[in-house]
């Protein structure tokens, strides 16, 4: 390489030294977690301090934390190093400052939020016919059971490496009406959006524009307190609700979401027992599935003794990325170098455990039960395999609700809102629940008249669906 013969320009290694930094927190959260977007970061730091977010990377990422930054940290170096040295070298820094500049999550969610495409003004456009109203009853109340398989995809079922781990899954998901193509957009591709896009029929979008102190108090006062949710459906119905969950209720806006939208109890780390604690151990998120199981179980039980109708929601933490959490009996090698096959395996069972509870107490002819994915799965080892079966379609199947039955209507999450609400008897005007439509309506939903890509253009910093989102009651 032909040396330099004129000094380097010091500007212009200090504004590439800035612009790079700048990315490598987004380059980290797309390696560890396959998302890096600004709706995200601003929903997350929303309901996190940043002490939280410190604790959780520490507990469960900081070996692969820092072995990126040390790639990135020699990359960084490596291109000042050339530029003081190699001729012409400036013409790479320049082009590598325009790339990482012009493809920085800020960029680009400042150019979808001031310069928005045609999609987005589309949906910005037709808010007031999301409203939803029921236009009748159940006549026999049944109750409901949601499972909500951490980042437990579709793919997972179909994996030959990974099929004899889900295989219970996959024969109860056989055994009802299972939904096959339920696709994955923006706004419902972390554990919070997905759970509350299947909930509320809505994406979860940012409540202000960079501003996390603002986002932190409107969440702290409530998450979409003008949207009617299936908790609140069933809460204003007479339902008895609860949440089980391994995190802290204070995490990840969990509380606050299900506190405010019908749920009466709520079970997260922090509210076991030290004899619980102890016996069942915990994980760098919290408290073990196995003790979540244990108590959901018990409220299954005593909900049956009960003359009311139970709702009963259970959100699962093992199955997720890296490379899983295991229970304390869960610790089998699976043969496979990797706990994410013992995780999925014994997910697996507590599931198949929890339906076979609900038959024994003789609920199963009038007891509901979801299971679905809350997003597809982030990175793990086994994402390659994953990636071979595209395309990658969220996990969803009823049971109780009739079957055995195959669904292939294309959806998104936010169509398994209206879709719950018809298993259970209601009948919904326009099939519809907001922004979502009933998979098992003949009517198309949103998927089908924008496409996967065109919607998810249209939610990505859709600013104008985000206030109608986030108003307050008048």
């Amino acid at each position: 390489m032909p040396r330099r013969d004129k000094p380097a320009l010091r500007w212009l290694m200090v504004l590439w030294v800035l612009v790079f930094l700048a990315s490598v927190p987004f380059l980290q959260a797309n390696y560890l977690f396959g998302v890096n977007d600004i709706d995200s970061v601003l929903v997350f730091f929303g309901g996190n301090t940043v002490g939280r977010v410190q604790k959780f990377g520490a507990a469960v990422y900081l070996p692969e934390a820092f072995r990126n930054f040390a790639l990135y940290l020699g990359f960084l170096l490596a291109t000042l190093g050339l530029y003081v040295r190699v001729r012409y070298f400036g013409l790479v820094v320049v082009g590598l400052l325009a790339v990482f500049a012009i493809n920085h999550p800020v960029t680009l969610y400042l150019k979808q939020v001031y310069f928005p495409k045609a999609e987005q003004t589309r949906i910005s456009a037709e808010v007031d016919r999301y409203e939803f109203h029921i236009l009748e009853r159940p006549a026999e109340q049944k109750n409901l059971v949601v499972f909500y398989l951490e980042g437990l995809e579709q793919n997972f079922l179909k994996v030959p490496k990974v099929k004899p781990y889900t295989a219970g899954l996959k024969t109860l998901a056989d055994s009802g009406i299972s939904f096959r193509n339920v696709a994955q957009v923006s706004g419902t591709h972390y554990s919070i959006a997905g759970v509350m896009a299947t909930q509320c029929g809505v994406p979860l979008l940012p409540s202000t524009t960079f501003n996390i102190k603002q986002a932190r108090a409107r969440i702290t006062g409530g998450i979409y307190t003008q949207i009617t949710c299936l908790g609140d459906v069933l809460a204003r119905d007479g339902y008895d609700a609860s949440f089980f969950v391994g995190a802290g209720l204070d995490d990840f806006s969990l509380g606050v979401f299900w506190g405010s939208h019908g749920i009466q109890n709520l079970f997260g780390n922090g509210s076991e027992t030290d004899a619980e604690r102890a016996e069942f151990g915990t994980h760098g998120w919290g408290i073990t599935d196995a003790l979540v199981f244990q108590k959901a179980r018990e409220e299954l039980i005593a909900a049956s003794k009960r003359d009311q109708p139970f709702y009963i929601v259970v959100e699962t933490m093992a199955t997720h990325g890296p490379d899983g959490f295991l229970d304390a009996d869960c610790l089998a090698d699976s043969g496979q170098g990797n706990r994410m096959y013992a995780a999925l395996e014994c997910t697996s069972n507590h599931v198949q455990s929890y339906v076979d509870l609900v038959a024994e107490l003789g609920l199963d002819d009038n007891t509901v039960i979801a299971v679905m994915s809350d997003h597809l799965s982030w990175k793990t080892a086994v994402t390659p395999a994953l990636d071979r079966l595209a395309p990658r379609r969220n996990l969803f199947f009823l049971l109780n609700a009739g079957g055995p039955t195959v669904v292939d209507k294309p959806g998104v999450a936010f169509d398994i809102y209206p879709t719950i609400l018809q298993a259970l008897g209601y009948s919904l005007e326009g099939d519809r629940a907001y922004m979502g439509v009933s998979l098992l309506s003949d009517r198309p939903g949103m998927i089908a008249d924008y496409g996967l890509e065109h919607l998810n253009e249209g939610l990505q910093g859709n600013r104008t669906l985000a206030q109608w989102l986030w108003r307050k009651a008048p």
